[in-house]
């Protein structure tokens, strides 16, 4: 697709430009300059910016390629970004109608749409959008996953299961894909499923805390205490400011009647989110287990 050849042209210049405008830029000769620039110099300029972070600067550049080339694609398409970064989604939709006006069959700017309207709290419509991506790719694993994040945020965990495994399918390297999965199951109760998928999950990475304290969850609610501590403890080697591992592991170590334990571990958590009132009552339930 050209947006990424561009970019890839562009990679060379990204690493030796500075972000910052030099003093002159506004200077008659630039000026002049200015007036000569096709659109897709503008592009490139607001390219350039928009991977620096200064979207509001892009955002300017790319409105003036689309006025100079309306008919490019692409060039509405990062417009839709810009504006996205900025937290302008009406723009941001209206830009990316354009793009898909332009060019239906980018899978590319169907998942962009699908965004906007997903952070527009327009599931319907996100869901659509993502669906067309697929339809029109059906290898874009992106646009499941992105499904699945919608079906998962509306608590309807067996559709999303169906979209986060197509992805997992489609690319079996991408590790948030089994983690997703793995969440889902949680959440249906099907713990045996949870802790294969973050297995999965771990097998790619065995060095997120957050996994190992969801690993060790799933262990606790299927019943097995002692994998539930180790890998709360291995939660907690990785990030010993991981409060909820620590809350997590007070618990466990409470329900195996532990208190020391619980009293030690539940301290920690209350230590580093002393505004929770849960690990407080834990705390305290546990010293008074403990006397």
């Amino acid at each position: 697709m050209l947006k990424k050849k561009i970019a890839a042209a562009l990679l060379g210049a990204l690493m030796f430009s500075p972000t910052v405008l030099p003093p002159n830029y506004f200077s008659p000769a630039s000026v002049a300059y200015a007036k000569t620039k096709n659109a897709e110099d503008w592009y490139n300029e607001g390219y350039k910016l928009y991977k620096a972070g200064n979207y509001s600067e892009a955002v300017k550049r790319f409105k003036k390629a689309v006025e100079l080339d309306p008919n490019n694609a692409i060039f509405w398409y990062y417009l839709s970004c810009g504006y996205f970064e900025l937290e302008n989604y009406d723009s941001a939709l209206d830009s990316i109608n354009k793009s898909i006006e332009v060019d239906p069959k980018d899978p590319d700017a169907w998942n962009r749409a699908g965004r906007i309207h997903w952070r527009m709290k327009n599931y319907n419509e996100a869901a659509y959008n993502f669906k067309k991506a697929t339809e029109i790719d059906p290898n874009y694993h992106v646009a499941y996953d992105n499904l699945g994040d919608i079906y998962y945020g509306l608590e309807r965990y067996d559709e999303a299961i169906e979209y986060y495994q197509k992805a997992a399918e489609i690319n079996p390297k991408q590790e948030l894909y089994f983690f997703h999965l793995a969440q889902s199951y949680y959440r249906l109760g099907n713990y045996d499923k949870a802790i294969e998928n973050y297995k999965k999950v771990i097998n790619r990475d065995s060095n997120s805390s957050i996994v190992w304290n969801n690993l060790g969850m799933a262990y606790s609610e299927s019943g097995d205490q002692t994998k539930a501590i180790e890998c709360f403890q291995k939660a907690i080697e990785l990030d010993k400011n991981n409060a909820g591992a620590w809350f997590n592991l007070g618990s466990v170590c409470e329900e195996i009647e532990n208190y020391q334990a619980a009293v030690d571990a539940y301290r920690k958590a209350v230590e580093l989110n002393p505004n929770n009132e849960k690990y407080q009552q834990n705390l305290d339930r546990a010293l008074a287990k403990l006397k």
